[in-house]
């Protein structure tokens, strides 16, 4: 049963940290981000350990095959969104452990029969001008040849020509077997001067393509998170409805951690899922379980058998859990008081169970916040992570601006989507629709309508408040940029004193 505390909640925004006493030892070179994922028994080690304390939240406007390649390379982990079919699931956890880091599939393939001018037509298409010529065309197909711009010029040669006349075929490729690693792969590439080394199988199937140029791009993610044979470290969201059919697809398909998602962990159907999962994988398979927003909720989830407990209800930016069942709490106290409860789980037990703040970060700050009041990891959504993912790509100023820029936009988009199919569907259960655009017209005359409640209201709120964060995240800016420019510096004097 439901109760509230007679003393106030606190959000991040009501907490500065008091700085201490900075040694000559605090520079950037000593930042260990490490932190565990999944829950260990005092010494030993968490068989998931991330290098950056950073997921995506289980949505499907934000984590999907993608958003984990890219996440992964930072050192973070994306959980794939459980609100589609179990097929759909498990296709997307499939292809982030089949995306090799530094291997490509190849995208531009063509048959040996078809002609110089569908040769120029897949180049305008793609964009790339090496072309694997395989039996049937298909990305897996027999490798047969190979097309690049030198074996072809357009103003000599008739557009009918058949691409197996000027291909170079495999009997003069340099080809490599499926188990090659990509030090190996790109050991071959400089000893025999190529620019592509294709990858084959037993049978002279296509799997992958290493290019010289992706293998300079790899290396330039010294974090990137992967397992034990060098694939992307992912995870996927369950439910607790269908687990018993979702599970092994997920699990099937080499998924690393699983997450129950659900805004309310504190329940017996949350324990029923733990139960089923440990009955019939043991600890094996990696679940994490909430959300919760105090010790009881956590020591409950703890001795449930979750790796990990998510922290926070209803402090996310597009989350109306509150706005629906009227339940929450502000989340820095919800982070205080469950990382207080962990650290008692562990003195009695050995066992680290670490917890995910998960919600209410408004501004950068409150990442800092988190994690000084004891959350090992953030769970973050759309402006935050398209503004680091598009940041990451060229650390400046300007890009700083774009990436929050888009993250705004993005974030606005969300917000419109999620009132259209969330929330004014539940507030028109309480009162006529009417009357909600009523009361939106007499703020703004404009307003007659559902399209302009989104685009003259939802859509110009989220636009101020990501501009808000822009402009705050801009101030900060300085003085972040010479810690971020510090590291980058140490790494190109390590790359330097390796090479």
């Amino acid at each position: 049963m439901a109760f509230y505390y007679d003393e106030p909640a606190h959000t991040f925004s009501e907490y500065l940290l008091v700085p201490g006493y900075s040694s000559s030892e605090c520079v950037p070179a000593n930042v260990d981000l490490r932190t565990p994922l999944v829950k260990f028994k005092k010494g030993e080690e968490p068989a998931i350990t991330m290098n950056i304390p950073l997921v995506s939240a289980i949505m499907q406007s934000v984590s999907d095959d993608k958003m984990a390649v890219a996440l992964s390379k930072e050192g973070g982990i994306s959980f794939i969104y459980g609100s589609q079919s179990i097929e759909d699931e498990a296709a997307m956890v499939e292809r982030v452990k089949t995306h090799r880091a530094g291997f490509v599939s190849s995208d531009s393939n063509i048959r040996p029969d078809s002609t110089l001018a569908d040769i120029i037509a897949l180049k305008e298409k793609t964009g790339h001008s090496t072309v694997a010529v395989t039996s049937d065309g298909t990305v897996n197909g027999k490798l047969e040849g190979i097309v690049t711009s030198r074996d072809y010029r357009v103003s000599r040669m008739d557009l009918n020509t058949k691409v197996k006349e000027f291909m170079t075929p495999i009997s003069e490729m340099i080809t490599a077997p499926a188990e090659t690693t990509l030090q190996e792969a790109n050991d071959i590439i400089w000893e025999n001067k190529l620019n592509t080394l294709p990858i084959i199988d037993d049978e002279g199937r296509l799997l992958y393509m290493v290019f010289r140029k992706d293998y300079a791009t790899h290396k330039e993610y010294p974090l990137e998170l992967l397992d034990s044979k060098k694939r992307h470290i992912v995870g996927a969201g369950i439910n607790t409805r269908d687990y018993a059919e979702r599970v092994p697809a997920l699990v099937n398909a080499g998924v690393d951690v699983l997450c129950i998602d659900s805004s309310e962990g504190y329940s017996e159907w949350q324990k029923i899922t733990l139960a089923w999962i440990r009955e019939h994988y043991g600890d094996s398979v990696k679940v994490g379980a909430g959300n919760v927003v105090d010790a009881a909720g956590f020591r409950f989830l703890a001795e449930c058998g979750a790796d990990f407990v998510k922290v926070g209800i209803g402090g996310g930016s597009i989350c109306i859990t509150r706005e629906q069942k009227g339940i929450g709490r502000g989340q820095a106290t919800a982070v205080i008081e469950v990382a207080k409860a962990r650290d008692e789980y562990y003195k009695e037990t050995g066992i680290y169970v670490p917890i995910c703040s998960d919600g209410g970060i408004v501004y950068d700050y409150h990442m800092t916040l988190a994690l000084a009041m004891g959350a090992d990891f953030l769970m973050l959504s759309t402006l935050v992570v398209i503004a680091v993912l598009l940041y990451r790509g060229h650390k400046s100023r300007k890009m700083a601006v774009l990436g929050c820029a888009a993250g705004s936009v993005a974030m606005a988009c969300v917000g419109m989507l999620t009132n259209y199919f969330l929330i004014i569907p539940f507030y028109s259960q309480v009162m006529p629709l009417q009357a909600i655009f009523d009361a939106c017209n007499a703020i703004n005359p404009y307003v007659t309508g559902m399209q302009g409640y989104l685009l003259l209201g939802v859509l110009p709120f989220n636009l101020i408040k990501g501009a808000i964060l822009t402009a705050i995240t801009m101030l900060a800016y300085k003085k972040l940029s010479v810690f971020i420019k510090s590291k980058q510096i140490e790494l190109h004097h390590s790359r330097q004193r390796v090479g």
